[in-house]
């Protein structure tokens, strides 16, 4: 009876210090969006001083988005070999560090460098937390936290743009980057102060998981010794090439047409400014759905990311095909139609970007793996976003939404084609 009373207390000590765990890794990627989009809010006034013009000003964003593409492929490696509490310390302090260096100067080659350095440091974040997810909770806890991470994207948006805006109402833009800075050093400190309370907790749990890891290489004929790695050998072997092809197609949609549909409804419908900033609100907040919709889906029927992605993407079709079919009628089913094609990226990107990786726990490289995933669905979301501007531009609005149709049914027949092969070769264990 003791035992069994002690066991009980483990637990539920256990359940305490993981949720404790989430709630610092939510709080970190809630901050870490005050660090992302107000360089956009700024951009008007540093031009109006004539710091920058349009041209450079592009290069400066587009510097950001190289560097964070870039800096997802090598932090999810470097997330294998690295304690994620110092790189998502790094990442918070590094991009605080940064967006005070850009209130502080005037040079717009400084302002190209400093920014690109901070697309880097963003991308310090999420490959890590996927790694606090798979290797320092419990399966039933993690589902929770994989889903409810989720929330960091209204949370962190909306708190970021409300800063942004309040300074630049009460101050200038210099103040926008300096209180956005002193809000990371704050994230930094909650998360460096609140990780260093759990060390006991963590130490047991990486031991487990150490143990897990080991014996999962053994079952693929590898070395107990050896160091965890995402090799081309488990790249090709155990179906993460085949997920990569299915991020193509997420990240042709889910980035992409959210950055376009506010021009497109502006552009179709005669929306208003206030109208179109409305709706580019609108659009993430409905988006928050995707996730535990996708779960839900998963759990309940096809216990396969592949085939639940292949479903919501053939979800996603046939919303944008109602678009096309509206041909400028009926703005507000637009608008719905459009929500719920983005709700469904969404619940695409929790599948491959964090169900995927779980699987991956056991052998170490659930960091390197989401990192990847996260990179290659960052390529095709930059192309794409150039693409659909040129073709609305050349073509018209209604053959670029025909394009956005057309890449939600090939990524359901690409799930659906590869769906077998990743139930095959994937990982049991998630």
């Amino acid at each position: 009876m003791k035992a069994s009373f002690t066991a009980e207390n483990d637990s539920r000590e256990q359940l305490r210090k993981s949720n404790i765990l989430f709630v610092l890794c939510f709080i970190a990627y809630s901050f870490s969006y005050f660090g992302r989009y107000n360089y956009s809010t700024c951009l008007a006034s540093m031009m109006a001083a004539g710091l920058l013009d349009t041209a450079f000003g592009g290069w400066i964003s587009s510097a950001y988005l190289v560097c964070y593409g870039a800096g997802q492929f090598i932090n999810g490696r470097l997330g294998v070999k690295v304690s994620p509490k110092i790189m998502v310390a790094c990442g918070l302090l590094g991009s605080g560090l940064c967006n005070v260096l850009m209130g502080s100067m005037s040079q717009k080659y400084v302002f190209l460098i400093v920014w690109a350095a901070n697309g880097f440091f963003n991308s310090m974040l999420w490959s890590p937390i996927i790694r606090v997810f798979t290797d320092w909770m419990t399966k039933g806890q993690r589902l929770k936290a994989g889903a409810n991470i989720s929330m960091t994207i209204p949370v962190g948006m909306t708190c970021s743009y409300l800063i942004a805006s309040l300074m630049l109402k009460i101050a200038d833009w210099r103040m926008v980057f300096i209180a956005c800075g002193s809000l990371l050093f704050l994230g930094g400190a909650i998360w460096i102060v609140g990780i260093s309370g759990l060390k006991p907790y963590i130490k047991t749990m990486s031991e487990r998981n150490s143990v897990l890891i080991s014996e999962s290489l053994e079952k693929l004929g590898e070395s107990k010794e050896k160091k965890p790695s995402l090799s081309l050998k488990l790249f090709f072997g155990t179906g993460i090439a085949f997920i990569a092809i299915v991020a193509l197609f997420n990240g042709s949609l889910k980035d992409a047409v959210l950055s376009w549909a506010p021009t497109y409804l502006k552009d179709t419908y005669n929306f208003s400014d206030s109208a179109a900033s409305l709706v580019s609100t609108f659009l993430p907040l409905f988006s928050v759905a995707g996730p535990y919709i996708g779960i839900f889906i998963d759990k309940k029927f096809f216990h396969n990311e592949v085939t639940t992605s292949g479903v919501i993407f053939g979800a996603a079709a046939l919303s944008l095909v109602g678009v096309v079919l509206l041909k400028g009628s009926l703005p507000l089913l637009a608008v719905l139609l459009l929500a719920f094609s983005m709700c469904c990226m969404w619940g695409v990107n929790t599948m491959i970007l964090t169900f995927v990786p779980y699987r991956f726990g056991s052998l170490g490289i659930s960091s390197a793996v989401t990192g990847t995933l996260n990179c290659t669905a960052y390529i095709a979301a930059s192309s794409c976003t150039v693409l659909y501007g040129s073709m609305a531009k050349s073509q018209s609005w209604s053959a670029t939404v025909l394009l956005w149709t057309a890449f939600a049914i090939g990524g359901a027949v690409a799930c659906f084609a590869l769906s077998g092969l990743w139930k095959k070769l994937r990982p049991d264990n998630e």
